[in-house]
């Protein structure tokens, strides 16, 4: 993957996504049901208005949602196998039928105490800040965020890290 879309990449994940998923819910959610190809889309536009050409196909990005007793869902996007932190494995777009208790989570790869390089789970909250809970078998992930959204799982928060 060249330079500049890791950058874009990066800058999806972490920002843009999260900002629009807070700001239009409603639209992106159902956009996102409706059309697997909207992640594509949209990151595509916004490597245009940087001027950045984007690499990565709308295949590459599969769009899967799972729905939840108490009316509540989660959309899971998975990206391009991440070959450098802190690039995600996957996002998830966590939210309940009225949107008034939404997260974003993020399977991010990153380096631990040892350096060696391991999933987190981490995400951003409606005002830009990230969140820290810690590493996670791959394997296990898309377990650990549902678990944290919908409470079944006590994931120790280690903080933020901005």
């Amino acid at each position: 993957m060249k330079r500049e879309t890791k950058q874009l990449l990066y800058t999806f994940q972490h920002d843009w996504f999260p900002q629009l998923f807070y700001r239009q819910q409603e639209a992106l959610t159902a956009a996102l049901i409706n059309d697997g190809e909207t992640v594509h889309r949209i990151l595509t536009s916004l490597a245009g208005e940087a001027g950045v050409e984007c690499s990565i196909e709308a295949a590459e990005m599969p769009v899967e949602v799972l729905g939840y007793p108490i009316d509540r869902y989660v959309i899971k996007i998975a990206f391009p196998e991440p070959d450098q932190d802190p690039l995600c494995h996957f996002v998830c777009l966590c939210f309940d039928k009225g949107f008034t208790d939404m997260r974003y989570l993020t399977v991010e790869k990153s380096a631990g105490i040892d350096g060696d390089t391991r999933p987190f789970l981490c995400g951003w909250t409606r005002d830009g800040r990230h969140e820290n809970y810690g590493q996670c078998e791959l394997e296990e992930a898309l377990d650990r965020c549902v678990g944290l959204y919908l409470g079944e799982y006590r994931v120790e928060y280690l903080g933020d890290n901005e």
